[in-house]
């Protein structure tokens, strides 16, 4: 169920593992004892995992020497340069603490991007072919339980939960754009 083979090594384990868990929990995790139900949450949890990531996939590649393909070498050096370059504008922008952290109910600054790298490059370095549909799995499981949380909303199934008359029918994403857009990719 999460793309781990008898091959894998115990930090491919971990990283296949933590890719899994984020893809599966993000969109259905949500606290009503924060300000921001629904974004706060989601943003430590991935945060969270994404440092395990970002240390598993050291790990990784110093464990295998860094012997990869020269496309996902090029890419991964073009990425690491876009990278750089947001945490550039970040650090000589307007004001530094909103690029790097953003403000405390968007979570759209520079580690929110970063995070989201490393999680796409520990998906890119330890799912292939035959285990690439343990994400699609995770993101299909959450996807169901996601639409559900909309489902049971005021607007349709009216089930009286404290973060469904929260989140203005947005069910567990607290937002109706991010629930309908979440609903037409999965």
């Amino acid at each position: 169920m999460f793309g781990i083979t008898k091959q894998d090594s115990l930090i491919v384990k971990g990283l296949k593992l933590s890719v899994f868990f984020t893809i599966f929990l993000t969109p259905i995790v949500f606290s009503t004892k924060h300000i921001y139900f629904f974004t706060t949450p989601k943003y430590v949890l991935m945060s969270f995992l994404g440092s395990i990531c970002l240390v598993l996939l050291v790990f990784h590649l110093l464990e295998t020497k860094f012997l990869i393909d020269k496309k996902i070498k090029f890419f991964l050096c073009l990425s690491v340069v876009f990278i750089f370059w947001l945490f550039l504008s970040s650090f000589f922008g307007a004001d530094f603490t909103t690029s790097i952290w953003s403000n405390f109910g968007r979570h759209t600054g520079f580690l929110t991007y970063f995070y989201g790298f490393v999680l796409f490059f520990a998906s890119i370095f330890v799912f292939n072919k035959e285990t690439l549909y343990a994400p699609l799995k995770a993101l299909t499981l959450g996807g169901a339980l996601a639409a559900l949380s909309v489902y049971f909303s005021p607007a349709l199934l009216n089930v009286d939960l404290l973060f469904s008359n929260s989140s203005g029918n947005g069910g567990t994403f607290g937002n109706t754009t991010y629930a309908g857009i979440f609903l037409a990719f999965s």
